[in-house]
């Protein structure tokens, strides 16, 4: 059969040969549709679009900073505010681009005729239908406007008689305002040099001062030892306690235990404090009550009754014994634990079996933790006021160490401090310093002994009360019995409160003096002559020591402030251990301390 004849634009449109590649972006393959229109003219293919074809659809999304998911796959396009977008085109049949134009918006009225208005709509209206929903006795009332403040003068405040009318007074006055007789102040005398102090500046913060590490090295995290690591610290010891072989059945059950329990927490930290200060009476081992310290802990309290058949000095020894037997499953514990001393958890075994010798025993009606109670209120506590025995270390802290003074007292002398402890570690290759390092220290200056302003075990009970809390004991030995740069500095300060030296006034007196005739008159000399070192040395030299104060001593009421003290100790200190190690000088002394050969105790003198 003959061909269809062909209209004029089927003519027009007749392709070629070459069939017609289509390319989207991104250029690859999955993108690139081609088209035979010579297969397409042959199967009568009609330019007419079906009444429902799909159009072609296109797809946007914003842009995910740091994604790079879709950064190869489709165009990444940037708008003028900097909003990143992804444009994707679907793969259906495409359209053509219709151009339209935007009809403009009609003109703003710019004046009441354009929109039929005579004049502006009134409120009226709106207040009826307010009024209509609300009801007007239930309205507050209005409220009244409150006079104005009088202004200043320069000669004070404004009187009644200054330009102000009465009717405008007496009008004040009846509205119940603020209004009063003023009387004319005279001006303020001139002021040459005016200091305002603020409260930014009085304020001692103690992060941003020379203490702000000990945060970091305390076990509390804190620069005090707070309730949740004495809690801390009172559960592991316990759980040790309540592990020894025998004392569930001592105390008469894990009930009966549970209870002793609650009531032993009450009073941990008190126990804590005792122990500390009987374990410093050894200057050997000051982390252990050995059984001296303990009889003497007793007799102290009380607790030791002849007469009795349970507490005689025999029965406190048995007790003793019994409390030190190894127990438990912990090995590091026991294997670290000394022979003949007395852990704390072993301090608190023996307290609860002494308070069940001294009352249950006797009456059995008292339970073991009525009995401990009875311990702690009627022996240990009363004998804790008398002797002041386990006081808080915190309270030192906040009155006497952490403050402004003592933190300027100590920045010119922190280079010499820092050498004097890094070397004297060093001697023991440790990172911090052991106690009897610190107890070397102060031997070396020639100021403890039997004749000397201060005892050694003064010294020791100093640097015991100055370390933080150590939670385990057992597990940060090292942290136990030893101490850190800042706690070095509070034990010096410590022993500065118990040392007996001149006040400034007595120094000055001492340097008004006049030399004898044949005493030279050497510059230095004469600069020598007007320190505490000067006085020290020649009380030494004379063989009479400085006498004892009344504010001296481990336990004795401090009445000077302790910067003065601290001041005065590192002066004779840089002085003696000068002169102990043959130098001139306390420049001389630093540079011989930071040497990096300084470890082998033989080098020392």
């Amino acid at each position: 059969p003959l061909p269809r004849p062909r209209t004029g634009l089927e003519a027009a449109q007749k392709p070629t040969d070459a069939p017609i590649t289509i390319q989207l972006a991104p250029g690859r393959a999955r993108n690139r549709k081609q088209f035979d229109q010579r297969n397409s003219w042959e199967k009568n293919v009609s330019f007419e679009p079906p009444s429902e074809t799909p159009c072609c659809q296109l797809y946007m999304w914003r842009h995910t900073e740091g994604s790079v998911v879709h950064e190869e796959l489709f165009p990444k396009y940037e708008l003028a505010d900097g909003t990143k977008l992804y444009l994707y085109q679907s793969r259906k049949l495409l359209v053509e681009e219709i151009p339209f134009e935007l009809e403009e918006p009609p003109p703003l009225p710019l004046s009441l005729a354009l929109v039929d208005l005579v004049e502006l709509p009134d409120t009226s209206y709106a207040m009826d239908s307010l009024l209509s929903i609300f009801n007007l006795a239930q309205l507050p009332p209005p409220l009244k406007p409150r006079p104005a403040v009088l202004p200043k003068t320069p000669t004070g405040f404004i009187s009644y008689d200054s330009g102000i009318p009465d009717f405008l007074v007496a009008g004040l006055e009846e509205e119940g305002g603020l209004v009063r007789r003023m009387v004319e102040k005279p001006p303020p005398p001139e002021i040459d040099e005016v200091v305002v102090e603020t409260w930014e500046e009085t304020v001692f913060k103690t992060h941003m001062s020379i203490f702000a590490p000990r945060r970091a090295e305390a076990d509390a995290r804190a620069y005090f030892n707070h309730k949740k690591a004495w809690k801390r610290a009172f559960q592991l010891d316990w759980s040790r306690m309540a592990e020894r072989e025998g004392i569930v059945k001592t105390v008469g059950g894990p009930e009966v235990l549970a209870q002793l329990e609650q009531v032993f927490e009450e009073h941990y930290v008190a126990i804590h404090h005792v122990f500390e200060e009987l374990a410093g009476a050894d200057e050997k081992s000051p982390w252990h009550v050995n059984l001296n310290s303990f009889n003497a802990f007793c007799l102290d309290c009380k607790m030791i009754d002849n007469s009795s058949g349970y507490t005689r000095q025999a029965d406190i020894d048995t007790l003793f014994i019994v409390a030190n037997l190894e127990g438990g499953k912990n090995e590091k514990v026991i294997k670290l634990n000394p022979e003949r001393q007395l852990s704390l958890y072993n301090f608190m075994d023996i307290l609860i079996r002494l308070a069940i010798a001294k009352f249950t025993k006797e009456d059995s009606s008292i339970s073991p933790p009525v009995a401990f109670q009875r311990l702690i209120d009627e022996h240990i506590h009363p004998m804790m006021m008398r002797t002041k025995m386990g006081s808080e270390p915190d309270i030192y802290r906040r009155k006497r160490f952490y403050t402004q003074e003592v933190e300027q007292m100590f920045v010119p002398h922190l280079p010499m401090l820092k050498a004097t402890f890094n070397y004297y570690k060093g001697l023991v290759r440790s990172k911090r310093l052991p106690c009897l390092q610190f107890v070397q220290i102060f031997e070396q200056c020639k100021l403890v002994g039997d004749n000397m302003t201060v005892s050694t075990r003064e010294v020791v009970l100093s640097f015991v009360k100055a370390r933080m809390l150590t939670i385990d004991p057992f597990e940060g030995k090292e942290k136990n019995e030893a101490v850190g740069f800042i706690d070095f500095l509070e034990a010096l300060c410590r022993v500065a409160d118990c040392l007996s030296l001149c006040t400034e006034d007595e120094l000055a007196e001492l340097q008004d003096k006049p030399k004898d005739e044949d005493e030279e008159s050497d510059q230095e000399e004469e600069i020598e002559r007007k320190t505490w070192f000067h006085l020290y040395k020649a009380s030494l030299a004379g063989g009479t020591p400085l006498p004892r104060r009344k504010s001296t001593g481990f336990l004795a009421e401090n009445t000077r402030p302790v910067e003065g003290k601290v001041e005065a100790m590192i002066d004779i200190m840089k002085g003696m251990l000068a002169e102990y190690f043959n130098l001139e000088s306390g420049e001389r002394l630093r540079r011989f301390f930071t040497q990096e050969t300084r470890f082998d105790s033989g080098n020392v003198k």
